[in-house]
């Protein structure tokens, strides 16, 4: 016999058995116990999509807790980075007011001596 008739009847045996599977499959589908695991099968598919339904909720929900909480610790770093500035800014408003301060009492005090005909002494 031929490579290409072994082939053949290869085919043909595997078509016969697949056409002779499926019948069986539909026979016992359609009997009691066959319904009883289509049934079965069904349900725990549901059960199956209930629970990733619930743990698809449960990471959503912990990933926007974690987010809140992010968002809340980078507000609480930002107004404290804020506060910080704003306390340095003013102590260095306070030097430089006390520099100027300083400044002018030197001029007013190069003024009066020089109104006064005085040596300038510092």
């Amino acid at each position: 016999m031929s490579n290409s008739k072994k082939r053949n009847n290869n085919n043909a045996l595997l078509v016969l058995a697949g056409i002779a599977v499926g019948a069986a499959a539909t026979y016992y589908l359609n009997t009691t116990a066959g319904k009883k695991a289509t049934q079965n099968v069904i349900s725990k598919s549901q059960e199956l999509g209930s629970t990733i339904a619930e743990k698809a909720q449960l990471a959503a929900d912990d990933a926007k807790v974690r987010a809140n909480n992010a968002i809340a610790s980078a507000s609480n770093t930002l107004n404290t980075a804020k506060e910080s500035i704003k306390n340095q800014s003013a102590s260095l408003m306070e030097t430089a007011e006390s520099k100027v301060s300083s400044f002018r009492e030197g001029i007013n005090k190069a003024k009066n001596s020089i109104d006064n005909g005085e040596a300038i002494s510092s």
